[in-house]
């Protein structure tokens, strides 16, 4: 999680020029699952994972996880 959190940040300033950051933690059954979100303007093309969303995808899925960027609304899913 702390990763994620870091990689959203580190984008949402760089990126979007987001000045906060939300995040939502639920834990189900079988699964926690976090969204992060930000106030910053949405990408103008589809999010191709490279470099540190790439490297984060992987630790997801190293864990057992998956994970979900939704582009335009500028929302990230995490769930492991």
């Amino acid at each position: 999680m702390i990763l994620a959190m870091r990689e959203c940040l580190t984008n949402s300033v760089c990126h979007a020029e987001a000045t906060s950051i939300h995040i939502m933690a639920e834990k189900k059954e079988d699964s926690f699952s976090v969204r992060i979100t930000n106030d910053g303007r949405p990408p103008e093309s589809e999010v191709v994972p490279k470099g540190g969303l790439h490297n984060l995808y992987r630790n997801i899925m190293d864990c057992g996880g998956t994970m979900e960027t939704k582009p335009f609304s500028a929302v990230k899913i995490i769930q492991t």
